[in-house]
């Protein structure tokens, strides 16, 4: 719920606020040792969406790759549990994830990067990749 506070917070352009709601979020999850990729994911998505809306284009691109990486392996937790589910959430996570990070490097005038990065994603995953948005 904090996470998700902290991102109304960042849309109204409260970025103090939402850097409380997201510590709290953080510090939560570190309260419960966290054993599943895909809730490590959301603190780097977290740190990611700040160091943007701060204007630290360096910092949002690898904290949003690093969160898609997460996602990966959350899904591979989950498959690796053999539970009879699919983890669709991942494939949502990483390619939000990696949207964020090409648009910090769009910011950086890395356009090729950007370019590379949600080329991968799409041959990744294209179902999981292509989404209506709303």
């Amino acid at each position: 719920i904090n996470s998700h506070i902290g991102k109304v917070f960042l849309n109204i352009g409260d970025v103090e606020k939402a850097e409380i709601f997201f510590s709290r979020a953080e510090s939560f999850w570190g309260h419960k040792k966290i054993k599943f990729s895909i809730s490590k994911a959301q603190i780097w998505i977290n740190r990611g969406l700040i160091a943007f809306a701060k204007g630290d284009y360096t910092n949002s691109s690898a904290f949003s790759e690093r969160a898609a990486n997460e996602a990966r392996l959350g899904h591979n937790d989950v498959a690796r549990l053999d539970l009879g589910i699919d983890f669709d959430g991942a494939s949502t996570v990483i390619s939000n994830s990696i949207n964020n990070a090409a648009l910090s490097y769009l910011y950086k005038c890395d356009i090729e990067k950007a370019l590379s990065l949600l080329e991968n994603v799409l041959l990744e995953n294209p179902i999981g990749s292509l989404r209506d948005p709303t």
